[in-house]
């Protein structure tokens, strides 16, 4: 199952999801819409006369009460989830946050905290997508989540007790999980389970209210013989058992959905480290522990479900577990396990032992040797090997530690960016070097000259690394300054009257996930209905990566046959602007997922037409991939 499929499930299942939730909330209206029924006739036979009864049969069947209790139900229940999940929009963050986490800064010297941090790294540009921000929950349990809507503002949390306990082999493991669940759209039904439990929640709420009211007021009502508090207390009562009721089928649901999801995770965590007994170790580790995996903030129950490993327990936890039995996990993944789990690590074992596996580790990457091609990119979509991994440890180790420093803060990310973009003729850049003085931060210049002077001695390959490496820091950035560094971008860009595909593709990684979320739902689902689009796509690939008219052309059909699309025509280089290309790609976003992978097969022919890639195709392709939401790994052959 490639990225696409995955996509294509995880919308297949979030629309299962919601359709069990609208059949959960149809019978929490008919339930309300009954007790209400119920309580009415009661009172009815006990404060009116016989001849005046309510006939129960003919209330219930009364169409204009139906919809206005039915009409007031729906919109408490879906007002409320929409609340929640309104409430939890800003992302991976709030979730953290809301269970006690702190961000872990870049700049730790505490080992633990710096090995977490560089198993995160490597794992996010061997995946393509911005380094995630790292949060630590003191907690003594061992676990991990991922929490998000989409990878652009996804974070990883971690237990004190994960950092504690694990080798790095065994924190790579867990965080390979954790970016399957990232890769694989699971967060952003997880949101929707929350908002949707939350929902059925309210009806038991507002029932515990009632019934409050009715004990408080009983009291003052005695002495009146013509009002009683016991048809509010049966209202009180019946509403708390159907939001009870409705809370256990929607932790139901919440617990089936999850369930597999998590063999699927631990299955990709294996295929990407191609290590199992470090997913394997973490899960034992779990196991041996006293207190295993369990998270004693007291908003863990509500977020159970994004956890790496079971993280808290309740009355029906049989039934509601939100994972598989640890030993089920681990025999999937070493079915000769012997089913002992292995005397619980001290902290000073672990860094013995991380220290092993790093020498394991650098072995194992040593063997992987397979250059990562084009096509292999594409087939990586979602689902990075470990020759991207071993890829993406090799750039980073390369990248001087002075600027790996200043990618991951604020302040000096900027001036990584600022120095990827400085111009190499004298002129401009006294040019964009005085527009830096001018607007940007005070000292801001001057780091950008020295940073830009040791990037001058790397190769191209880690110029896209060095921008998935500030992302995380960037995002941290206020709105003001946000906008401010968006206008030093531009005016850099714009030194030489001139932008560059490089410089291009920089600003339009950068926009697309430090910028206002994209919700946009799709909108063709034919390639037919946007097929100049799709010209201007592909000629823009062919004339990127070629010189030669007939190799444009040759190229360009290479493109045009794998996508099988009426019409495409290649334009002229006269008509090929950036900001064309830019509004093509917004449109091309528009299409279904599926659609998208045959366009991005089709970008990959046209760029292979010649049998080699150069330094400005696989930035583009990189661009081309981040507007249509595919996070790419890198291109480059770990040789060259």
């Amino acid at each position: 199952m490639d990225f696409f499929e995955h996509q294509d499930r995880a919308r297949r299942n979030s629309k299962k999801l919601t359709f069990l939730f609208i059949l959960a909330v149809i019978g929490v209206v008919l339930s309300v819409y009954v007790l209400l029924g119920l309580a009415v006739t009661g009172y009815n036979v006990k404060m009116a006369d016989q001849d005046k009864n309510i006939d129960l049969i003919a209330l219930l069947t009364n169409w204009q009460i139906l919809l206005t209790v039915g009409g007031g139900t729906l919109l408490l229940v879906g007002g409320a989830s929409a609340y929640r999940i309104s409430s939890l929009q800003g992302g991976g963050q709030v979730v953290a946050s809301s269970l006690g986490g702190r961000p872990l800064q870049q700049s730790t010297t505490d080992r633990d905290e710096r090995r977490v941090l560089n198993v995160v790294e490597e794992m996010a540009i061997a995946s393509g997508i911005p380094v995630p921000p790292v949060f630590l929950l003191e907690e003594e349990g061992i676990n991990a989540f991922a929490a998000g809507y989409t990878p652009q503002d996804a974070v990883i949390g971690v237990t004190r007790g994960c950092v504690q306990t694990m080798t790095r082999d065994e924190l790579q493991g867990v965080m390979a999980h954790e970016f399957s669940h990232i890769l694989n759209g699971d967060m952003r039904m997880n949101i929707r389970m929350i908002g949707y439990i939350y929902g059925i929640m309210v009806i038991g709420f507002i029932g515990w209210q009632v019934f409050r009211i009715a004990l408080y007021s009983g009291g003052s009502r005695r002495n009146n013989k013509d009002s009683s508090p016991i048809p509010l207390i049966v209202i009180g009562g019946g509403l708390i058992a159907i939001g009870a009721i409705g809370v256990f089928f929607g932790n139901w649901i919440k617990a089936s959905f999850s369930r597999q999801r998590e063999f699927l995770a631990d299955a990709s965590a294996v295929q990407f480290t191609r290590n199992p007994h470090g997913i394997a170790g973490a899960l034992m580790q779990i196991g041996a522990s006293p207190v295993h995996g369990e998270i004693k903030n007291p908003a863990a129950p509500e977020f159970s479900h994004m956890y790496f490993a079971t993280g808290a327990t309740t009355m029906f936890s049989g039934l509601f577990a939100t994972h598989p039995p640890l030993e089920q996990r681990i025999l999937r993944i070493e079915p000769r396990w012997d089913g002992k789990f292995p005397k619980r690590r001290s902290p000073k074992s672990v860094v013995a032992a991380s220290d092993a596996s790093a020498e394991k580790e650098e072995s194992r990457k040593k063997k992987i040797a397979k250059g990562v091609t084009i096509l292999a990119g594409i087939e990586a979509i979602g689902q990075p090997t470990p020759s991207h991994l071993s890829l993406a440890h090799k750039l980073i180790s390369e990248i001087p530690d002075a600027i790996k420093e200043a990618s991951r803060n604020p302040y000096g990310a900027r001036a990584v960016l600022y120095a990827l973009l400085l111009n190499r003729e004298p002129v401009a850049r006294r040019q964009q070097l005085a527009q830096l003085e001018q607007h940007a931060e005070r000292g801001l210049a001057k780091m950008t000259e020295a940073i830009a002077a040791e990037i001058s001695k790397l190769d191209e390959q880690h110029r896209l690394p060095l921008v998935d490496m500030t992302l995380g820091a960037l995002k941290s950035l206020s709105p003001t300054q946000y906008n401010g560094f968006m206008a030093n971008l531009d005016v850099l860009i714009k030194a030489d009257n001139k932008i560059e595909l490089f410089e291009w593709v920089v600003v339009r990684v950068v926009h697309h996930h430090l910028g206002p979320p994209d919700r946009s739902r799709p909108k063709y689902h034919s390639l037919e209905k946007v097929s100049a689009q799709c010209s201007m796509l592909l000629s823009s690939l062919a004339w990127a990566g070629q010189g030669e008219p007939a190799a444009v052309q040759s190229a360009f059909d290479a493109g045009a046959n794998a996508l099988n699309v009426s019409g495409l025509t290649l334009l002229p280089p006269d008509k090929m602007r950036l900001s064309e290309l830019g509004k093509a790609l917004d449109v091309l976003d528009l299409v279904d997922m599926s659609l998208k992978k045959s366009l991005i097969q089709a970008c990959a022919e046209c760029i292979v037409a010649d049998h080699q890639v150069t330094a400005g195709e696989a930035e583009l392709m990189r661009a081309i991939a981040d507007s249509f939401g595919c996070p790419m790994p890198p291109l480059f052959p770990p040789g060259s």
